[in-house]
């Protein structure tokens, strides 16, 4: 369990340094999933019953927001590739336009746990 945050830790110290505007998109999506896998590995380790015991409902849910803030940052970046294809071909834009709703809906999904009273509005930063 350890060594899938960490492994999402790392990932998510070079998705943080490439600069947005300028990086590839494709490489932005890469990335992005690969933390969220990371941290799904993470979630579902931690949900087991011998590790859930010792571990409080709330470091899961904290890993689970994780993964989703990754998952709708993905889709929110491959938006950009399909919004492109759309304008090279005149057409396509919805599948665009259902992955920033994707994205919406995650970004809920992950600011709805509360931990300790508060949610976890930093999803919304990344």
């Amino acid at each position: 369990m350890i060594i899938n945050i960490l492994k999402a830790q790392a990932y998510y110290c070079l998705y943080s340094k490439m600069d947005k505007t300028t990086s590839n998109k494709s490489n932005l999506v890469k990335i992005a999933n690969t933390i969220a896998h990371y941290y799904n590995l993470a979630h579902d380790i931690i949900t087991r019953d011998p590790i859930r015991r010792y571990l409080g409902k709330e470091y899961a849910e904290t890993i689970q927001s994780k993964e989703l803030q990754f998952r709708a940052s993905a889709h929110y970046w491959q938006s950009f590739s399909e919004k492109a294809s759309g304008e090279e071909i005149g057409k396509g834009f919805g599948i665009a336009v259902c992955r920033l709703r994707l994205a919406s809906r995650l970004i809920q999904q992950a600011t709805s746990f509360r931990i300790k009273g508060k949610t976890l509005e930093n999803a919304r930063k990344i």
